[in-house]
């Protein structure tokens, strides 16, 4: 399976001893601040066996973070399709989405910018991906600015369907990247980054899931619910049965 190796940052697959601490950083109030809500540990161990299982069938995904001093740092990748419509102008149907989660001991270090760097790099070039996008709630400035500094630029705003009316989730902003012309060369080998450590210091990382697809059924096994869900909400673990 793929891995792709940065100046600091290593995206690889999932590994057992990722559960414990990628558990505490869905625990962690601050983590998921802009998520709708804290996991327990077998939500979260069932949300990376999931994550392991995409990565599996389709050779990437959300990769288990590595960095400097902590080890296992979170996720950042890429997903399979947007299961809903964004109906924005100059958004291709469907696209994949790159997103991130750091603990927040991973935080304050470029360390989410530089490996989503990578990400989009591996969209462009081996996958040969036409767009990308990210999309968050407009309070999170942070995973923006990660966004940004990515090269993706602000394409408009849209109402999520995994929220109701009025919830304070709803309305997301959306960015996005197209391919670059000659992308198959430019980022041909894409997996290593020439990026400095200064260029990504400054950078200030708030956790951010923005990848919300998979190809798993309707019913929703990863929660105690005998309802139908919504898929892409099973996957994500999300409380949002019907």
């Amino acid at each position: 399976m793929t891995t792709l190796q940065g100046e600091r940052v290593t995206l690889r697959p999932w590994r057992a001893s990722d559960l414990a601490p990628f558990a505490a950083l869905n625990d962690d109030p601050a983590v998921i601040e802009h998520l709708s809500g804290r996991l327990t540990r077998d939500e979260s161990d069932a949300l990376a066996g999931r994550i392991g299982e995409h990565i599996a069938q389709r050779g990437f995904g959300l990769w288990a973070l590595d960095v400097p001093q902590l080890g296992f740092a979170g996720f950042v990748g890429l997903s399979a399709p947007v299961p809903f419509e964004l109906g924005l102008p100059g958004i291709a149907p469907h696209p994949h989405e790159i997103g991130w989660r750091l603990a927040r001991a991973a935080w304050g270090q470029g360390y989410a910018t530089e490996a989503a760097t990578l990400a989009l790099r591996h969209a462009f070039g081996p996958l040969r991906l036409a767009q990308v996008v990210s999309f968050t709630v407009p309070a999170n400035r942070a995973s923006q600015a990660v966004m940004q500094r990515i090269g993706l630029t602000l394409r408009g705003e849209f109402d999520h369907p995994r929220f109701a009316a009025g919830h304070r989730l709803r309305r997301h902003v959306l960015y996005a990247a197209d391919a670059p012309v000659q992308a198959h060369t430019s980022f041909a080998g894409g997996g290593s980054s020439q990026m400095s450590r200064d260029k990504f210091q400054d950078e200030e990382t708030t956790p951010w899931s923005g990848n919300r697809s998979t190809t798993r059924s309707a019913t929703c096994s990863s929660r105690p619910c005998s309802a139908r869900c919504r898929w892409w909400s099973c996957w994500w673990g999300w409380d949002f049965c019907t």
